[in-house]
C-alpha cells in the first residue's frame, strides 16, 4: 500500500475538526527530485547541513574574538495570500480578518524568540533550559514587488471549494510574490484532513555535491484559514502554532521523531530520539520506548496540540539560522526590502513586465512586449531601454511618452532572431530617464529566458548515454518531469534511460513533455518513431504514455496530433505491484514502433512524448529511434482474438488468436499473458512455431475456466518473440469484451424487442470492441405498427471507426423439434459502410461456424433514412433451421458491422416450428389466421398470441346442424401453425370455434367437393 506519511497535530476534542494533519512530508516527498534530500535522509542535503553548521559556528566565534555579533536577529517580511470565495466579504467565511493575520504574526515572534513565557516555564526541568530563542521575527511586508505600499495581505477570490497538495502549483499561481524578498504565507480552506505544508529548502550547491532544485514558483507555506492565527474565524482550539510548526520546515526543520521509528533522526542533537508523533497533551508519566525517558512533546516540531507546544531546542535554531544563511532565496529575506517603507523619488522610470511573443515559431523569431511604468513623482517623457540576447547588446531604444505616477506603456519590440540551439536570456534594462541616470535600479531591469530546439534530419538516434539533448523537457508544473538515471537494460551495463516518477507524484492528471528537434521529413516518404519502455502498473491506477506529432515547431498539445496512448494495464511491461518500480532487466522492457508516414513531406516536424500521471507506478523511456525506414528484427503482431467469442454459455472457454511475423526474423517462440477484467489469468510459452517473416498463424493458449456468468473484458498481450525484446508493443495486445450468458429457451419463440428487454430478456448483446455501445431497443415505427399502438425494435447505431455489435439469441433447445425456422424484419440506414449477418452456434455460442444470411450495400439499405418511415420501409427475412433440427445448444446472432452514421432495425424476430417461408399476413396480435378458405382436404391455423410463454389453445369444429365433429387441444400455442385435415367431411359450411386464455373466436370454414 501506497502511504502518505506526516500526520501533525492531534486535535483535542473541543475543535471543530477531529484531526490536524501536516503535509510536510507527502508535499516534499513530491518534490523529492528537486530536493534529494528528502528522499535520502543521510543524504547531500544533510551533509550539506552539517558543513555549513559548522563553518557558521567557526564565523561566530570569529566574530565574538573580534568584539562584534553575526546577525544578531533575522527579520522576515511576510505577504498573507488570502484565497476565498467570490462574495465573501474581508471578515467572512475564508476571507479572513486582518486582525487574524495580526495575530498569527504575534504568535510567531512570540514562538520564534522563546517570549511564550507561560509555556516555557512549565517544562520539565530538563527541557526548559533547552527552550531556545531562534533569533528570527516576522513582519508584514511594506512594500510589494513593484515597490509599492501595501499591508503585506493580498486578497484573491477562486471558485474552487478547498485545495489540496496535489492543487499546490494552481493554488500559490493565483497569487504568489518573489520568494528571495517574501515568505508567501497562504490561507485557504484545505480538503482532508491535511490542515498545512511548506517547501522544504535546498543547498546553496557545495562544490562536489549535485542538488536539484526546488521551484520558486510554489516556494512558501499553507495553512488552513481555520487554523491560522487565533480568534475571529479560527477554530476554537488553535493558536497559530500550525504555522510555526510549517515554517519550521520551511526553515530546514524535520519532524522531531524523524518521520519513523527509533532509527530515524531529525538531525538535531538536543531533541530526543522517538518513535513516533504524539498526539494532543500527553501526561507527564509518558516515557518513549526509545530512550526509556520522557519525550520532548512539547516541541513545535511534533504533533500535540497547540496549547501543549513550547519550544525549539538550540539545535533547531543552529539548523533554521544556516538555512537563513546560505540557503537560496532564504538567504535574501533578512536583507529584502519588502520590510522598508516604500520611497518615491522623481525621476524613476521601471520595468514593470517582459514577456517573449513567438512571432515566427519555425524560424524561431521572437518580438519582445515590454511593459514601462512611472514609480516616480516626475513626468517621464522619455525613457532609453537596452534590449540584449545573452547577454550582448541588441539595440537600444530611445521611448518618447508622457507618463504620469503610475501610468503605463507598452512597447512591442523589433523581432530578435535566435538560430543556434539551446536556452537563451533576453534582457532588457532602463539606462536613462528623462536624458538622465534613472534614480531607482532596482525596478530598471528584466529579464525572460526561451529554447530553441535544435533542427535535425533523419536519422535520430538517442539512448541518452551521453545526456538529453538534442531533446529536452517540459514540465509544467514545476514538479517531477522526466530525468536521466541509470537502470538496467539486460543488454548495456551501465544504462542509462528517462524516468519518470508517477509513484510519488500527487498532481493527478498532469502531463509533462519530452519534446524531440525539430525534424526535416520533406524528403522522405516514410518515417518511423521507435524506442523501448517499461512500466509496472500501480494498482487501480491509470498512468499514461502518450506520443503527440506537432508540425508548427511549437510544443503545444493543444496544437498537436496524438498518434499513440496507453494507460494503466494496457501499458504495462511488468506485474502490477505496489512498490516503486524499477526494471530488472530485458524482460521487463518493452518496444514501441510508429508510423509517421503521414507526416512525410513536412519540414517542421516535432515528436512529444507525453508522461501521463495518475500518481501510480514509475515508468522508463530508453533507445529512442527515428529513422526513414522500418527495420524491427523481432516483432510479433496479434492482428485478431477469435476465441473467447463475444457470446457464449459456458464457464470454460478455449483462447484461439491470430497472430503475425511483422519482423525480418524467423519466430520460433512466443510469449503471452491473458488478462481477465484486469486480472492476469494465464501465461505461458508457445514454442516450435517456426514463423517465417510476414506469415500469419493461429495458435490456441490457455483456456479460460471458472468464468463467471456476466459481461467480462480479456486482453492478450504478446511478448518475448525468441525470448528476445518485441520492436513494437503496440500491436502486441488486443482487448474484446464478451458475455458468459447461458439463458434457455424452447422453440417457438418470438421477439419484438419492447424497451429495456436488452437489459432483462433472453437476448444478450455486446461490442467486442471495449466501451463502445451495443445494441439497444428504442421507439420506432414498426413492421406491425399497423397493429400496434406503440413499437420499439432492436437498434445498432455506429458512429466514427469501424465496429461490430452483436445480439445473441438464448440457448435454443431443437433436440425435439421436426421443423424449425426464423422470420425477422429489418430496416438499414444512414450513412457509411454498413454490413449485417445472421450467425449459429451449436455449441452455445463457443463459436459462429455458421453464417445464414449475408446483407451489404443496396440490398440491406435501399435508402438513407435514419429511421423507418413507414411500415413498408420493413424488410422480411426468412431463413430455415432445419440443419440444426435435433440439437439442443443452438444459438443464433445478428452481427451488425458499420461506421459513419449507418445505423441498422431488427424486429420481430420469430422462431418457427416450421422450415417453410411463410406466405400470407401475420394474424393481427392475439389473432388467429384461418386459410386457405374455402378449402377441400385441409386446412391451416396461424396463431400470433402475446403471451411469450405461449397459451393452451382448444380448437372444435362444428357442423352446419351445431353437431361437434371434432376436438383438438394445442399447448404452449405462441405462433404456430397447425395443419388440420379434413378429407373425410362432406361439402359446405362449418364453424371454427377456437379458444384461449387471451382468445375466444368463431371462423367460418367452407369446404368444397
Amino acid at each position: 500500500m501506497k502511504l502518505l506519511l506526516g500526520l501533525c497535530f492531534s486535535l483535542l476534542p473541543f475543535l471543530a475538526l477531529s484531526q490536524e494533519k501536516c503535509g510536510f512530508v507527502p508535499y516534499n516527498k513530491q518534490l523529492a527530485e528537486l530536493s534529494p534530500a528528502l528522499a535520502q535522509p543521510q543524504g547531500a542535503f544533510e551533509h550539506w547541513m552539517q558543513l555549513r553548521q559548522k563553518e557558521l559556528q567557526l564565523l561566530k566565534t570569529q566574530e565574538l574574538l573580534q568584539g562584534r555579533q553575526l546577525n544578531a536577529r533575522f527579520v522576515i517580511p511576510v505577504v498573507v495570500h488570502v484565497i476565498h470565495r467570490p462574495g465573501e466579504g474581508i471578515g467572512q467565511g475564508r476571507n479572513i480578518p486582518k486582525e487574524q493575520i495580526l495575530s498569527q504574526i504575534a504568535t510567531l515572534n512570540r514562538d520564534f524568540r522563546a517570549q511564550n513565557t507561560d509555556e516555557i516555564n512549565k517544562l520539565p526541568e530538563q527541557f526548559r533550559s533547552l527552550a531556545a530563542d531562534t533569533e528570527i521575527e516576522f513582519v508584514l511586508a511594506k512594500q510589494d514587488p513593484e515597490g509599492l505600499p501595501t499591508e503585506g495581505i493580498v486578497r484573491v477570490a477562486s471558485s474552487e471549494t478547498s485545495w489540496d497538495q496535489s492543487e499546490d502549483l494552481q493554488l500559490k499561481s493565483l497569487s504568489h510574490w518573489p520568494a528571495s524578498n517574501y515568505l508567501n504565507l497562504y490561507s485557504a480552506q484545505i480538503s482532508g484532513d491535511v490542515i498545512g505544508w511548506a517547501q522544504f529548502p535546498q543547498s546553496d550547491r557545495l562544490s562536489g555535491l549535485e542538488f536539484g532544485e526546488a521551484p520558486e514558483q510554489t516556494d512558501g507555506v499553507v495553512i488552513d484559514y481555520r487554523y491560522l492565527g487565533t480568534g475571529f474565524n479560527a477554530a476554537g482550539g488553535s493558536r497559530g502554532r500550525t504555522a510555526t510548526h510549517e515554517i519550521g520546515h520551511y526553515f530546514g526543520l524535520r519532524h522531531i521523531w524523524g518521520d519513523g521509528g527509533c532509527g530515524a533522526d531529525d538531525y538535531v542533537n538536543d531533541t530526543p530520539v522517538d518513535d513516533g508523533p504524539h498526539q494532543g497533551c500527553p501526561p507527564d508519566e509518558t516515557i518513549s520506548v526509545c530512550t526509556n525517558a520522557r519525550p520532548m512533546w512539547e516541541n513545535y516540531m511534533d504533533y500535540t496540540s497547540d496549547e501543549c507546544m513550547a519550544l525549539f531546542t538550540p539545535g533547531q535554531r543552529s539548523r533554521m539560522q544556516v538555512v537563513l544563511q546560505y540557503s537560496p532565496r532564504r538567504r535574501d529575506l533578512n536583507n529584502s526590502i519588502a520590510k522598508q517603507e516604500p520611497t518615491v523619488v522623481p525621476n524613476d522610470a521601471g520595468i514593470r513586465s517582459l514577456s517573449l511573443n513567438l512571432s515566427q515559431l519555425c524560424e524561431r523569431q521572437f518580438s519582445p512586449v515590454l511593459e514601462l511604468r512611472n514609480y516616480g513623482n516626475t513626468q517621464v517623457t522619455q525613457v532609453q531601454v537596452a534590449l540584449r540576447v545573452d547577454g550582448t547588446l541588441i539595440r537600444t531604444y530611445t521611448i518618447s511618452t508622457n507618463l504620469g505616477y503610475l501610468d503605463t506603456q507598452t512597447l512591442t519590440m523589433d523581432e530578435v532572431e535566435i538560430n543556434q540551439p539551446g536556452f537563451h536570456t533576453v534582457s532588457v534594462a532602463i539606462v536613462q530617464t528623462n536624458n538622465q541616470t534613472d534614480n531607482k535600479a532596482l525596478n530598471n531591469t528584466a529579464s525572460a529566458q526561451v529554447y530553441v530546439p535544435l533542427r535535425s534530419s533523419l536519422p535520430v538516434s538517442q539512448n541518452f548515454q551521453s545526456g538529453l539533448e538534442p531533446f529536452y523537457t517540459v514540465n509544467p508544473d514545476f514538479s517531477y518531469t522526466w530525468e536521466l538515471v541509470d537502470v538496467p537494460n539486460g543488454t548495456t551495463a551501465g544504462n542509462k534511460a528517462l524516468f519518470l516518477n508517477f509513484y510519488d507524484y500527487l498532481s493527478e492528471g498532469q502531463r509533462d513533455i519530452l519534446a524531440s528537434p525539430i525534424l526535416d521529413l520533406s524528403q522522405t516518404s516514410t518515417a518511423y518513431f521507435s524506442f523501448r519502455y517499461a512500466y509496472a502498473p500501480y494498482p487501480r491506477s491509470e498512468d499514461g504514455l502518450e506520443v503527440w506529432v506537432s508540425t508548427d515547431c511549437s510544443n503545444k498539445l493543444e496544437t498537436a496530433t496524438r498518434i499513440y496512448a496507453a494507460y494503466g494495464e494496457e501499458l504495462a511491461t511488468a506485474p502490477t505491484t505496489e512498490s516503486p518500480f524499477r526494471p530488472s532487466g530485458a524482460s521487463e522492457w518493452a518496444g514501441i514502433s510508429l508510423d509517421l508516414s503521414a507526416f512525410a513531406g513536412l519540414d517542421n516536424i516535432q515528436l512529444l512524448l507525453v508522461g501521463y500521471n495518475d500518481f501510480g507506478n514509475n515508468l522508463y523511456v530508453d533507445d529512442i529511434q527515428i529513422s526513414p525506414t522500418y527495420s524491427a528484427a523481432l516483432n510479433v503482431a496479434l492482428t485478431r482474438i477469435l476465441q473467447p467469442s463475444p457470446v457464449f454459455g459456458s464457464p470454460t472457454t478455449p483462447v484461439l488468436v491470430e497472430v503475425k511475423n511483422a519482423g525480418t526474423q524467423p519466430i520460433q517462440s512466443l510469449s503471452y499473458r491473458i488478462w481477465v477484467d484486469g486480472v492476469q489469468q494465464q501465461s505461458g510459452t508457445r514454442n516450435g512455431l517456426a514463423l517465417a517473416s510476414q506469415e500469419s498463424s493461429l495458435l490456441e493458449l490457455a483456456p479460460l475456466t471458472n468464468l463467471s456468468y456476466k459481461p467480462h473484458l480479456i486482453r492478450v498481450d504478446l511478448h518475448s518473440p525468441n525470448g528476445g525484446i518485441d520492436a513494437n508493443v503496440a500491436d502486441n495486445r488486443l482487448s474484446r469484451s464478451f458475455v458468459v450468458d447461458s439463458t434457455k429457451s424452447p422453440i417457438p419463440l418470438r421477439e419484438s424487442f419492447p424497451l429495456e428487454s436488452l437489459s432483462e430478456g433472453l437476448w444478450t448483446t455486446v461490442s467486442p470492441q471495449p466501451g463502445l455501445p451495443a445494441w439497444e431497443t428504442v421507439p420506432v415505427t414498426g413492421p406491425q405498427s399497423a397493429q400496434q399502438r406503440q413499437n420499439s425494435a432492436a437498434r445498432a447505431q455506429f458512429t466514427g471507426i469501424i465496429t461490430e455489435k452483436w445480439l445473441a439469441s438464448p440457448i435454443l433447445n431443437m433436440s425435439r423439434t421436426q421443423q424449425a425456422g426464423l422470420q425477422f424484419w429489418y430496416y438499414a440506414g444512414g450513412e457509411g459502410p454498413l454490413g449485417l449477418r445472421v450467425l449459429a452456434s451449436t455449441d452455445g455460442g463457443l463459436s459462429w461456424p455458421h453464417e445464414l444470411l449475408y446483407r451489404e450495400g443496396t440490398e440491406l439499405r435501399p435508402n438513407n433514412a435514419p429511421a423507418p418511415p413507414s411500415v413498408a420501409s420493413w424488410q422480411k427475412e426468412f431463413i430455415s433451421l432445419q440443419a440444426f433440427v435435433g440439437q439442443e445448444r443452438v444459438r443464433i446472432a445478428f452481427v451488425a458491422r458499420g461506421q459513419g452514421s449507418s445505423l441498422v432495425y431488427v424486429d420481430e424476430a420469430e422462431f418457427y416450428l416450421s422450415n417453410e417461408p411463410i406466405t400470407v399476413n401475420l394474424p393481427e396480435r392475439n389473432g388467429v389466421s384461418l386459410y386457405p378458405n374455402p378449402t377441400r382436404d385441409s386446412f391451416k391455423l396461424h396463431f400470433n398470441l402475446e403471451d411469450p410463454a405461449g397459451e393452451d389453445v382448444t380448437v372444435e369444429l362444428f357442423d352446419s346442424r351445431g353437431s361437434l365433429v371434432f376436438s383438438r387441444f394445442y399447448p404452449t400455442t405462441l405462433n404456430q401453425i397447425y395443419l388440420l385435415e379434413v378429407p373425410q367431411l362432406y361439402g359446405g359450411i362449418y364453424l371454427l370455434r377456437i379458444r384461449s386464455t387471451s382468445l375466444d373466436t368463431v371462423k367460418r370454414l367452407v369446404i368444397q367437393r
